[in-house]
């Protein structure tokens, strides 16, 4: 069964962010990121399992999506999953949880 995905409001904003940031480089790198991101979703709707527990924090899985790590949440009994956070690789990342 495919499961629905959503953002937290932590992560819009991270969107958001991240998407101005890219647009100060190139005008179709925020487009070619927000397309690796909405793929890497697509797939985990399929298979929420396919990516790594985060060490740092096992109530979340990691997933790579260019130079940043997509946190997000599985809930098994509603077949949804949470977009929680995504942020820049280089990062301490436990520092935004």
């Amino acid at each position: 069964m495919k499961y629905t995905a959503s953002y937290s409001d932590y992560a819009k904003e991270d969107k958001k962010e991240i998407k101005i940031y890219l647009s100060k480089f190139y005008p179709d790198t925020p487009k070619r990121f927000i397309t690796a991101l909405k793929k890497h979703i697509a797939n985990i709707k399929e298979n929420p399992y396919m990516y790594p527990i985060y060490a740092e924090d096992t109530e979340f899985r990691r997933m790579v999506v260019d130079n940043y790590i997509v946190l997000y949440e599985i809930f098994e009994e509603d077949k949804k999953i949470e977009i929680s956070r995504i942020l820049r690789a280089s990062w301490d990342l436990p520092k935004y949880l």
